[in-house]
């Protein structure tokens, strides 16, 4: 569950990087806020995630579904978030962290 202060945090970098003020993620944007919270092997697979958490198949992430890939990353790393990033990187030609 995200503390009070993790969800102020994610707010502001939400919407620093809604770069087009629509109140919601792209992948870009999304891949920008994970770079800016420091989570680069989130980043790396945005458009895996982004499939993954845009539980209203809009092609983007609203705050609750930011949230809620949040929530999944816990503070440091989730076992589960990184298989979806192993997966995504094979997904899109990378080594998925083998090899």
């Amino acid at each position: 569950m995200t503390s009070h202060d993790d969800r102020v945090r994610y707010f502001e970098v939400f919407h620093r990087h809604d770069f087009d003020n629509d109140g919601v993620l792209n992948a870009e944007e999304l891949m920008a806020a994970l770079r800016d919270l420091g989570r680069e092997e989130e980043a790396a697979g945005t458009e895996h995630l982004l499939r993954t958490y845009d539980a209203d198949n809009s092609g983007s992430i609203d705050f609750d579904e930011f949230l809620a890939l949040m929530d999944r990353a816990g503070t440091d790393f989730s076992p589960q978030l990184g298989t979806d990033v192993r997966d995504a990187r094979r997904d899109e030609g990378g080594n998925g962290g083998e090899g």
